[in-house]
C-alpha cells in the first residue's frame, strides 16, 4: 500500500473533496498524512517530516494546491525526494499555465474530461501523465419524494463575471475579428469546444501567425472566448425559465445578477453556501438544472450531486453523460441553443411529478452504480498505486 500525503485548506469545495478522500483512506487502512496550508505547523513539523519519507510516497491534491512547496534555495520538495505528484485539476489545464508548462516535480494530473488530456499531452509535453477521470457525486438525502419537494427548480452554483476580452497585441485589430469568430462560431455550434472553434479560426489564416503565437491564443485568450459564452448561455436559459413562468432557487450569489435584464421574481439568488448545506437543498429539489462548465466529453459533480439526492438532472450534453444517462429515461438532455424548448420541456415536467419521479429514481439508481466519489476515490487509489 502506498503513503499518500493531500493538501488542503484553499477552496471548501476542494477540501470537501479531500475530506470525503480520507474516508475513504481511513475505511480501507490507507496510511495517510493530510497538510492544511492555512496552518503551517501540519507541514513545518517532524511528523510531516517522517512521513514524507517512508519509501512508496505520493502526494495528491487538487488544482495544484503545494505542487510548488520548496526546500533550502527554492528546491521543490517533492522533486528533491522523487516523490510523485498527482494533482486533480477540476477546470481547464489552461487555467494552470505556470505550473504545467514547465512543471518542478514529477507531476501527473489527473482530469475531468478527455478532451484536457488531450490538450496537457498537446501544450504542455513536460507533464509525465495526464488520465482521465470524472468527477463524482455525493448522497446526502435522497428520501423526500418529488412530489413533497418544496423547491421546483434549483441551481447550484455561480455564473462567472466576464470582465471583458482582453486585447491581442500581436494583431491589427487586437483580437477583434478572433473573438468575433470564435463567439459566433460556439453560439452556433454549442457542442464544441473552444479550441476547436480556434482551430477553425486558424484555418482561414493558415500561416499569418507565428507557432508562439498561436499557442499563446490557445494558453492566454480562450479563457475569456469560454467566460462569455459560458455566461451568455447560462443566462439566456434563466430568462427562458422566467418567461415561462418557472420558480428558480439559485445558490450563486450576485453573479447572477443581470443588469441589463433583470430577472423576476420567478428567479431566487441566494448567497453560494458551503456544499454540505448546498448537498442537503438539491434533496429538497425536484429538479435540478445543470451547466456543465464547457466540458464537452467529460461532466461536473453538479450532476451526480443532483441525482445521487434524488432530484431530476436537467442538463446540456456530454460525451460522458451520453454514453451512461439516456434521456428521458435517468436524465434530462436540452440543447443549449434551445432554451425555450429547455423551458417548456421543465414546464412540463413539473406538471407531471409521477414521471419526474421515475426518470430521477432511475438516474439515482445510474448515479449510485456508476459515479459516486468513493467510486471515484478507488479509481484514484489505482493510479496513485501504479495499477493500470
Amino acid at each position: 500500500m502506498k503513503q499518500i500525503v493531500l493538501f488542503k485548506g484553499r477552496i471548501q469545495t476542494l477540501d470537501y473533496k479531500i475530506d470525503r478522500f480520507v474516508g475513504y483512506l481511513e475505511k480501507n487502512g490507507i496510511d495517510h498524512y493530510i497538510v492544511n496550508t492555512n496552518d503551517a505547523s501540519t507541514y513545518c513539523c517532524e511528523a510531516f517530516d517522517k512521513f514524507i519519507l517512508q519509501p512508496g510516497c505520493v502526494m495528491f491534491t487538487f488544482n495544484d494546491i503545494g505542487i510548488n512547496l520548496s526546500v533550502g534555495e527554492n528546491e521543490n520538495l517533492w522533486k528533491k525526494l522523487g516523490i510523485p505528484v498527482f494533482t486533480f485539476i477540476v477546470d481547464h489545464p489552461r487555467n494552470y499555465y505556470d505550473e504545467l508548462l514547465e512543471p518542478k516535480c514529477d507531476l501527473n494530473v489527473i482530469c475531468c474530461d478527455k478532451d484536457h488530456v488531450e490538450f496537457i499531452e498537446k501544450f504542455y509535453p513536460k507533464v509525465k501523465k495526464a488520465f482521465f477521470v470524472p468527477q463524482g457525486g455525493t448522497e446526502v438525502d435522497s428520501s423526500i419524494p418529488i412530489k413533497e419537494r418544496p423547491i421546483d427548480v434549483l441551481y447550484m452554483g455561480s455564473n462567472q463575471a466576464f470582465s471583458g476580452f482582453p486585447l491581442i497585441d500581436f494583431m491589427d485589430d487586437s483580437g477583434k475579428d478572433f473573438y468575433s469568430y470564435c463567439v459566433k462560431h460556439l453560439f452556433e455550434k454549442p457542442e464544441d469546444t473552444v479550441e476547436s472553434a480556434i482551430d477553425k479560426w486558424l484555418e482561414t489564416r493558415s500561416g499569418t501567425l507565428s507557432d508562439e503565437n498561436v499557442l499563446r491564443l490557445y494558453l492566454d485568450y480562450a479563457g475569456s472566448v469560454a467566460a462569455y459564452v459560458r455566461r451568455e448561455f447560462k443566462l439566456l436559459c434563466m430568462h427562458a425559465l422566467d418567461d415561462a413562468g418557472i420558480k428558480v432557487e439559485i445558490y450563486g450569489g450576485d453573479s447572477w445578477i443581470d443588469k441589463d435584464n433583470p430577472f423576476s421574481d420567478n428567479i431566487k439568488i441566494h448567497d453560494r453556501i458551503p456544499i454540505r448545506e448546498l448537498l442537503k437543498i438539491s434533496g429538497q429539489a425536484k429538479i435540478s438544472l445543470c451547466f456543465i462548465p464547457w466540458f464537452k466529453r467529460g461532466c461536473s459533480e453538479k450532476n451526480f450531486d443532483s441525482m445521487l439526492n434524488g432530484a431530476l438532472c436537467v442538463t446540456d450534453r456530454s460525451e460522458y453523460l451520453n454514453e451512461n444517462y439516456k434521456d428521458g429515461e435517468s436524465i434530462i438532455f436540452f440543447d443549449l441553443n434551445d432554451p425555450d424548448q429547455m423551458a417548456e420541456r421543465v414546464k412540463g415536467l413539473l406538471a407531471n411529478p409521477d414521471e419526474m419521479e421515475s426518470i430521477a429514481r432511475r438516474g439515482y439508481a445510474t448515479a449510485k452504480n456508476n459515479d459516486r466519489w468513493d467510486l471515484r476515490y478507488d479509481h484514484l487509489y489505482k493510479l496513485l498505486s501504479g495499477e493500470k
